[in-house]
């Protein structure tokens, strides 16, 4: 559980680095159809499948079974299918091919990527990345494309770097096992002194230890910007935030001193910690059946029931989280 939370807290403040370039559209609540909701924020730092289709494509329904396939195969990982339907308000005849194809991943009315590619048909089938760049593009459906499509998942899965490693995607060669400590939760500094040392010399080995140092530097004033935007509208988060700053870099703990100590002791943020921590765990258990499904969302709202006799705390940024949090989970 520790390390998940880590991983979050991290991919809430790398990923929305990398993700940065992405910008959805069609993600608001009049456009969902079925499946579980999306924000732009639930997409970062994952791979983004969309598919484009419709209910008066023949190939798109033929296509449709093999995609909720694909969604089962991948959907433990950081992957999202984005199912967007493009022929109409056809809500009634969306709903009739979900339940005759017992879709559960996201669909909605043409939700896209600003600036997706332009396709002369459907079905058609485009990859973002972490980064917001896209990674496969296609048309048509067949056996072959199918197999085309989830090979190009898996290599898009493959290429992305762990949620908490703080070497910015960077591939070490050199210092391989000192990229593999640099992960956030844990002390790094031996690891940024050796590195140090390293990068005094000349070489292609200093140059490697120089660009490690470098996003590693990146992730901290990334998580330290962070925390200072998080302090007033999300406490919570900001607590978990410096709480992994300074076990990552235990030399911040003097200046992180005086805000932990206000966040740690106050019950109202705890509670949103507690909140944001049970959806975590939630969001990241998939549910084998009917019966498991119907107790994680008894577990959500409890959660939520629990956290909103804090939601009119005069603690600063308190009441703000809570109506995110519970606004996202719904």
């Amino acid at each position: 559980m520790r390390l998940k939370v880590l991983s979050t807290v991290l991919s809430a403040t790398l990923f929305a680095t990398l993700s940065s370039a992405a910008e959805w559209r069609g993600l608001d609540e009049s456009a969902w159809c079925s499946g579980p909701k999306l924000t732009p924020e639930k997409l970062r730092g994952k791979v983004v499948l969309v598919d484009k289709w419709g209910v008066y494509c023949p190939p798109c329904r033929r296509s449709l079974p093999h995609i909720e396939s694909l969604w089962k195969k991948f959907r433990s990982k950081p992957f999202v299918i984005i199912g967007s339907h493009c022929q109409g308000e056809e809500r009634e005849k969306i709903a009739a091919l979900v339940s005759e194809n017992k879709l559960t991943y996201s669909i909605y009315l043409n939700a896209k990527l600003v600036g997706e590619p332009y396709f002369q048909g459907i079905p058609a089938y485009y990859i973002v990345d972490p980064k917001g760049d896209i990674v496969y593009q296609g048309i048509g459906f067949s056996p072959a494309k199918a197999k085309e499509l989830e090979d190009a998942v898996a290599s898009a899965l493959a290429k992305m770097p762990s949620a908490d490693s703080l070497c910015g995607g960077m591939e070490a060669v050199h210092f391989r096992q000192d990229a593999a400590k640099l992960v956030a939760g844990k002390n790094v500094e031996p690891v940024v002194t050796r590195l140090k040392s390293a990068a005094a010399k000349d070489g292609p080995v200093a140059e490697e230890a120089k660009a490690l140092l470098s996003a590693v530097e990146d992730a901290r004033n990334s998580l330290k910007s962070e925390i200072r935007n998080n302090a007033k509208t999300r406490p919570g988060l900001a607590l978990m935030q410096l709480e992994t700053l300074v076990k990552t870099w235990p030399s911040e703990k003097t200046n992180c001193a005086k805000a932990l100590s206000k966040l740690s002791s106050s019950a109202d943020v705890k509670a949103v910690v507690k909140l944001r921590r049970a959806l975590e765990s939630i969001d990241a258990t998939t549910p084998r059946n009917k019966m498991e499904k119907k107790k994680l969302e008894e577990s959500r709202k409890s959660a939520i029931s629990a956290a909103t006799a804090f939601a009119k705390s005069d603690f600063p940024g308190v009441a703000n989280e809570i109506a995110e949090l519970t606004a996202s989970a719904q």
